[in-house]
């Protein structure tokens, strides 16, 4: 199945008006940039059309690219990883391919899309287990842990800057919709970071 049918980020559905659009833009784009929005872009919008344009604007920018990475590089690598203070549960599961491990363990973020139980009738679960399929196949993605509310991946190759990174960066946000951070930054950190951070909370 297309995991992107299941799973959607918030930003596509939000709207916000032209008034509210400096609250959404990086300071570092300077006192204009808001400004620039408000003529570039037709009002209202969802608030990943204004993240679009902020990524095109750092795209076209270097200098702008530069100090945008340089506030992404707290998410690249394991900075964000959930570190267990009281010890972990290490869980065997009846299969070697990883992508089917949503049949067994619970991740709020799939379960809370769940119509039924079982599997076959669980979109939710059957959406983040191809979503991790198609990570393992993009990516060289791994599964390290499953903490329930988080996921934790390694990734064998990071996406080029562009297209790649920003699409990657939306799947991210749809399948943790508690990531407190902006597409461009997440888009940036998977460019260079070869572990991945997954967060979704009630």
């Amino acid at each position: 199945m297309d995991p992107w049918t299941v799973y959607h980020w918030w930003g596509h559905e939000s709207l916000i008006t032209p008034e509210d659009v400096h609250w959404w833009l990086p300071d570092f784009l300077g006192p204009d940039a808001a400004e620039q929005a408000r003529r570039d872009l037709s009002w209202p919008q969802p608030v990943v059309a204004v993240h679009r344009w902020t990524w095109e604007r750092l795209l076209a920018d270097p200098a702008a690219l530069e100090q945008a990475r340089r506030e992404a590089a707290r998410y690249v690598g394991t900075r964000q990883w959930f570190t267990p203070h009281e010890g972990a549960q290490i869980v065997l599961l009846p299969t070697s391919t990883q992508w089917l491990a949503p049949a067994w363990l619970n991740y709020f973020g799939a379960t809370e899309k769940a119509a039924r139980i079982e599997l076959g009738d669980d979109p939710g679960r059957a959406g983040l287990a191809a979503a991790i399929r198609q990570w393992e196949q993009q990516w060289g993605a791994e599964l390290v842990a499953f903490w329930g509310t988080m996921l934790q991946f390694v990734a064998g190759r990071q996406p080029a800057l562009g297209e790649p990174a920003w699409q990657l960066a939306l799947q991210h946000l749809a399948v943790g919709g508690s990531l407190l951070i902006p597409p461009w930054k997440l888009a940036l950190a998977l460019t260079e970071s070869d572990a991945w951070f997954l967060h979704d909370r009630p």
